[in-house]
């Protein structure tokens, strides 16, 4: 089937990245275009008129030639999108270049503004909306301003998220949306009311705890497959994502606090000056912005009391909330508690780990 330009849709959790949506209908699908190209309001227009004309009396003949070129202009729009190669976006230093773009696209924005755009290329909807509440109605990418091979290079990421920095698989789009959460932390009434803070919910709580709630809808009588699930859907590359969209936050002294997105994503991943990279400290700089205090250095770090108890609660209540979504309505002290404090201390020692290798 003829693609088409891909409209937002919400991202999944974890490794699980989203599944290609049903095809349309052909009235769906074309309905779909129309609010991709010209937009939501001005389609309905279209759309109720067409409806009040069939209805009474046919279009004049003025507003049938608007509605057709309307049309051919989402036409050209869609050949040229199906036609372009998308811009290489595989590397740390491809997604620089390309933030650079962006940022040259839209010179009124500030880098939170960017951020925002970018993330919602990756992860959008309501849910998302509720996740990161101040931004639920801020635009997305477009072009123009975009080239359409920029503009297709992220339309298209969410399904290939992950980059190669540095020897390891990150998932860039948990960087984005852990940067998002950061700059914007207030959660919507939804997330609210199920307790889940901002950022954790937005990274490492909404992987872990997804993980504990899809081990319990589906294998919860088997404790040995825990480790199958946590990799599946809190897996090394989502992980280092949403480690890296918070410590990324703790920019240097130096670094002017308006600083670009792009000079921050090369400070961190290939560092400056003729200096290390940020991400020589990943779970430093992490811990520091997420706010997880430990003493000691080495095999001898050890949790602040507060630490564990806060991240038990984070990942628990993003867990209620999407065992809510599989099915059931799970209460109070819904997981058996050997299985919560096994998703949550394995999450603390992988942290811990790095932690330890940094600050020996």
């Amino acid at each position: 089937m003829k693609s088409t330009i891909p409209s937002q849709q919400t991202g999944q959790r974890g490794s699980e990245k989203p599944a290609s949506a049903t095809h349309p209908a052909p009235h769906q699908r074309a309905i779909l275009n129309m609010q991709q190209q010209i937009g939501n309001r001005r389609t309905l227009q279209l759309l109720g008129r067409v409806q009040r004309r069939t209805d009474e009396i046919p279009p004049t003949p003025e507003e049938l030639r608007q509605m057709q070129e309307e049309m051919a202009e989402q036409r050209r729009r869609e050949q040229a999108y199906n036609a372009a190669s998308a811009t290489p976006l595989r590397t740390d230093a491809d997604l620089i270049t390309l933030v650079e773009r962006v940022e040259a696209a839209y010179p009124g924005e500030d880098w939170r503004g960017v951020t925002t755009r970018i993330r919602k290329s990756y992860y959008d909807g309501f849910l998302w909306d509720s996740m990161i509440a101040p931004r639920a109605d801020y635009p997305g990418l477009s072009w123009p301003p975009l080239t359409v091979e920029d503009y297709k290079a992220f339309a298209t990421a969410r399904s290939h998220p992950e980059l190669r920095i540095n020897g390891e698989s990150i998932d860039i789009g948990h960087v984005f949306t852990g940067l998002d959460a950061m700059n914007f932390p207030s959660t919507g009434m939804l997330m609210s009311a199920a307790g889940v803070d901002g950022p954790p919910g937005a990274t490492w709580s909404g992987d872990v705890g997804s993980a504990l709630a899809e081990w319990d809808l589906n294998a919860s009588s088997e404790p040995d497959r825990r480790l199958e699930y946590y990799n599946r859907f809190a897996s090394s590359d989502d992980m280092l994502g949403d480690v890296d969209g918070i410590a990324i936050t703790r920019i240097p002294a130096d670094m002017p606090a308006g600083s670009t997105l792009s000079s921050r994503l090369r400070w961190y991943y290939q560092g400056t000056g003729g200096g290390a990279s940020g991400s020589r400290q990943r779970y430093t700089k992490f811990c520091q912005a997420a706010g997880f205090r430990w003493t000691g250095r080495g095999a001898g770090i050890q949790w602040d009391s507060a630490v564990r108890p806060r991240v038990r609660t984070q990942i628990e209540n993003f867990a209620l909330a999407w065992r809510r979504k599989g099915g059931g309505v799970p209460g109070f002290n819904w997981f058996h508690d050997r299985d919560l404090d096994w998703f949550t201390d394995h999450f603390l020692d992988w942290v811990k780990q790095g932690l330890s290798l940094e600050n020996p």
